[in-house]
């Protein structure tokens, strides 16, 4: 791979690109949008550093069929000296259509040893910025809706002189008279006219009316026309297949005609909630597109078509036909897949009901019995491990679930009351979950309603109003006598038996396109209470406290408790690599009926992912001593980690990855008797964990296979001359499926 072998195998007179670089002073150009435009770049390096494609390419140089080579190896990228000038030619066109009309663009080259480096430089000049604005509009109609929009314009004096923004005014003003009614308008009829002087530029907008032709073809125009809806019909079982759609049944809901042969699968009326085209209405582009939203939201059908036809017998009228084609409704499921719980590997299996359609109104009713096996960490090291002989797994895990999804809000008062543009859709779950370990088993039941809605298509919002657990714990024997001999109310009172009646509020803002390789941010928020209207009841009713000075629930203590968590991640693009940064952060604070947070709504550290050095619940809390009289699940109920990942395209299907996590976990005012876990900000540097790691990860398309290796480079719970120590022999080691975060 060194520097002599990168070019064995070039002739005489050929060079190798080693190195190109963009010159750019002017942080209002894209530097990495200029670089896309080199028609030649060096070969790809592996982290940047290693010509690992080429090497591999020049290995198997000889062997004329090589998958290896043909997968992974590339090519040497030969010098090409008029490619060089057309990638000036580029950039120059490039910088007078962001505005900089007086630029000049250069090149120099450096050769060494048959390897060239090739650099471009920008003299940006002085850019051309638009003085003022005149429009040339002889529609009057359209003048009105385009002036009284002025406040959204994108081209405003002052302004650099870009052809892009003005390529998006387009854009943007098709669409603001498209909303008006103007069905066949198209951003062809907009035109702009530029009067360029002493780098000022005199903008005049202009709108085009209709061209048509009389027989003789003699040229003449005429206003754009507004059309209104006039009938609208869906078709309910609409076959693509076919030819010819015979209907036998029509029913008129809401204004609409709704077609289907035979009986109907589907309630009219709630189709009807996603589709808001409707008759006397002016046409407007959002409508239809927000109508093809909600309807493919309902995943009730395969396809969806919307289109048009101009209703001859009423002038100025459109006629709307939504084709519905219908995906099976019921279905049956069986599943096998191995398992990654914080870095706990196991396999698991499930077998699933789905109904599609369950009450004709688009509805998803899914049942589900899941069971599975899982290798966790033990901590009673006295009990037997496994659960089979012969097999690796010491945990055995199944329960079912049943699901409903309403796309609508099932509430006490009438769901037409709230707008059906937002895509509301009500959930009520149910579960049961059994766990049997060496240490305890556990049962988990558990109810939630939950109504979610899109405030926008990046921002949404859920609420769980009711949010019901009950936790039963039975501890083994040997376990209980640990937890004794330790000796911290602290940990015992986190494995006792809990009743939850919780509230929560979560706002989600994603605009992720996995359509298009483009920076991205994504924030998840939750807050949630717990137990303050049993609290209420109690005291208003004056019900007794139990020994322990706590109020019962049948028998069990309930969670008193307010918790919040935040999850932001940033996503950074180029063209073979990505950055991701991420940054979570959380409390919990119990308070009235208990001391301690609920083991499972406490925070933990560690595992796939998170900081990936150490396992799931080993690491923490704080600076807690990494001895045996402290490996039991570690929790707390505050929680910080940041996350920084390198990622880097290998293959077409295989990608590495290079990350440092950082972060621990807490204790705060929970009555945890060891000094070292307690939040304190003029500690908090000394209890930061850092893991260093690298991974690799296969793209199957339809998921991500992950492998990932991690060592601690700082443990705050070793000695404290060992606490910066990269202990490779501790390496951890994670599978999962998909991306960390």
């Amino acid at each position: 791979m060194n520097a002599c072998k990168s070019t064995r195998h070039l002739n005489e007179n050929e060079l190798l690109v080693s190195k190109v670089k963009v010159k750019v002073t002017n942080d209002a150009l894209d530097k990495e949008a200029m670089f896309g435009l080199v028609k030649q770049k060096p070969n790809r390096r592996l982290l940047g550093i290693f010509p690992l494609y080429l090497g591999i390419y020049n290995l198997y140089y000889d062997k004329a069929e090589s998958r290896i080579k043909d997968a992974i190896g590339e090519a040497p990228v030969i010098y090409d000296s008029l490619l060089t000038k057309k990638t000036t030619n580029q950039l120059k066109l490039y910088l007078n259509n962001r505005g900089f009309y007086d630029s000049q663009v250069s090149y120099t080259t450096d050769i060494k040893k048959k390897k060239i480096k090739v650099e471009y430089k920008i003299d940006e000049g002085v850019p051309y910025k638009i003085k003022d604005l005149n429009y040339s509009i002889t529609d009057k109609t359209i003048y009105y809706h385009v002036t009284q929009d002025s406040s959204n314009l994108l081209i405003k004096p002052g302004k650099r002189f870009d052809v892009d923004l003005l390529q998006e005014e387009r854009n943007r003003l098709t669409r603001l008279i498209r909303n008006e009614g103007y069905f066949y308008f198209s951003k062809e009829y907009i035109y702009f006219e530029a009067d360029t002087n002493q780098n000022k530029a005199s903008l005049q907008l202009g709108i085009k009316d209709v061209e048509k032709k009389t027989y003789e073809d003699e040229v003449y125009y005429e206003p754009h026309e507004k059309f209104t809806i006039n009938n609208v019909f869906v078709r309910l079982n609409y076959d693509n297949q076919l030819t010819y759609q015979i209907a036998s049944d029509t029913l008129y809901e809401k204004n609409i005609y709704f077609i289907d042969e035979g009986s109907f699968k589907f309630k009219p009326k709630a189709i009807a909630r996603s589709i808001f085209i409707r008759k006397g209405e002016l046409y407007q582009l959002k409508n239809q597109d927000l109508t093809y939203r909600n309807l493919s939201a309902l995943r009730a059908f395969n396809f969806i078509s919307i289109r048009f036809e101009k209703d001859f017998e009423n002038p100025n009228s459109l006629n709307c036909f939504i084709n519905l084609s219908p995906r099976k409704a019921k279905s049956f499921t069986i599943e096998a897949e191995g398992t990654n719980s914080g870095g706990n590997l196991g396999i698991s299996g499930n077998v699933g009901f789905q109904n599609a359609n369950a009450f004709k109104g688009a509805e998803t009713f899914s049942v589900r019995l899941k069971g599975g096996l899982e290798a966790q960490q033990v901590l009673d090291n006295e009990s037997n491990s496994n659960i089979t002989s012969g097999l690796p797994f010491n945990t055995v895990e199944f329960g079912p679930e049943v699901n409903l999804d309403i796309p609508r809000f099932l509430l006490p008062i009438s769901a037409d009351q709230f707008s059906a543009r937002t895509n509301p859709k009500t959930t009520i779950n149910m579960s049961y979950n059994f766990q049997q370990r060496p240490d305890y088993t556990r049962r988990i039941s558990k109810i939630y309603l939950a109504y979610s809605w899109n405030e926008t298509a990046e921002k949404t919002h859920i609420i769980q109003p009711i949010d019901v657990s009950y936790i039963k714990l039975d501890k083994s024997l040997n376990f209980q006598n640990r937890l004794d001999a330790i000796n911290n109310p602290f940990i015992q009172n986190s494995y006792r038996d809990h009743f939850i009646t919780a509230t929560k509020y979560s706002f989600i803002f994603n605009n992720q396109d996995y359509t298009k390789k483009r920076n991205a941010h994504f924030f998840r928020g939750n807050i949630e209470l717990a137990g303050n209207i049993l609290n209420g009841i109690n005291r208003l009713s004056n019900q007794p406290k139990n020994e322990s000075e706590t109020f019962d629930f049948l028998g069990i203590r309930y969670a008193q408790y307010v918790k919040s968590d935040i999850d932001l991640r940033i996503y950074r693009n180029y063209r073979f690599t990505s950055l991701v940064y991420r940054f979570a952060a959380g409390i919990g604070l119990p308070y009235g009926n208990i001391d301690v947070m609920p083991f499972e709504k406490s925070f933990f550290a560690g595992g796939a992912n998170g900081i990936r050095a150490w396992q799931a619940r080993e690491l923490g809390p704080g600076s807690l001593p990494n001895t045996e009289e402290n490996q039991v699940d570690q929790i707390g109920n505050v929680n910080l980690e940041a996350n920084v990942e390198y990622r880097f395209d290998i293959t077409k299907i295989i990608e590495g990855a290079a990350f440092v996590d950082a972060g621990n976990i807490w204790e705060y005012k929970q009555g945890d008797p060891r000094p070292s876990t307690e939040f304190k900000f003029n500690k908090l540097w000394d209890d930061i964990a850092i893991g260093v790691g690298a991974g690799i990860r296969l793209d199957f398309t339809f998921f991500i296979l992950r492998f990932d290796a991690a060592t601690p480079f700082k443990d705050p719970g070793a000695p404290k001359d060992q606490t910066y120590d990269v202990r490779i022999k501790e390496t951890n080691f994670n599978i999962g499926i998909g991306y960390p975060f």
